[in-house]
């Protein structure tokens, strides 16, 4: 490794509806309830909550370099009082094409911004009415309110795009990596519990309230 590691960190409380699939983004100003987390050298972007707010979710990442490409570490946090199902993959079998290996810590690269690109672990939807042999699901663990859940990705450098395509049985607002990004943001998808006696160990692409929790942008750290 060339130097020592660079590391950024920024922590973002999300507000997420229980109904509906959404996606929420980190935003200008400060949340209802105060300031939102933030651990970087420089001032990181407050979270834009969504009121009324009946599932609450936060996350705080670490991002660094060493030999393999880019490392990062992150924590969810259910902020609510109904337990959480949290993504730990992100749903290899969602592609065909990618390249990236069948482990925990690989996740999707998408364009965030002109500037940031997304890594995230996120099962996508399919068009309705679309019949699977096997649903798109991905393991998820059920996090109590209060609890959190700790996570690795690991992305080779430079980072390139990595997503499902587009199809007839898939579906999603992703955009393709078409730029170099100086930024990234960190993305796990969270879903509420379907309830004490149904599956509590995935998120599949039907399951409802599915919502991407995201960090605002954070810098690239250099490689000297």
């Amino acid at each position: 490794m060339r130097g020592a590691w660079w590391v950024v960190a920024a922590g973002l409380c999300l507000a997420l509806s229980a109904c509906g699939e959404a996606e929420l983004e980190a935003g200008p100003g400060t949340s209802p309830s105060g300031p939102a987390i933030a651990t970087t050298p420089s001032p990181q972007d407050a979270a834009v909550t969504t009121e009324p707010a009946s599932v609450r979710a936060s996350i705080e990442a670490t991002v660094s370099r060493d030999e393999q490409g880019l490392r990062v570490s992150y924590t969810v946090t259910n902020d609510g009082e109904a337990p959480l199902l949290v993504l730990t993959e992100r749903g290899h079998d969602q592609s065909g094409s990618s390249t990236a290996p069948r482990e925990p810590e690989s996740v999707w690269v998408s364009q965030a911004s002109p500037d940031a690109a997304r890594l995230s672990k996120q099962v996508f939807s399919t068009t309705p009415g679309t019949l699977l042999h096997a649903p798109w699901r991905a393991p998820a663990a059920l996090v109590d309110g209060g609890g959190h859940l700790n996570g690795e990705m690991s992305v080779p450098l430079p980072l390139r795009g990595d997503l499902p395509d587009v199809s007839e049985a898939m579906v999603h607002d992703e955009q393709p990596l078409t730029t170099a990004p100086t930024q990234v943001e960190v993305c796990v998808q969270v879903a509420p519990s379907p309830g004490p006696t149904a599956y509590n160990d995935e998120i599949t692409m039907d399951s409802p309230g599915r919502a991407l929790v995201c960090t605002g942008p954070l810098a690239l750290p250099s490689d000297e």
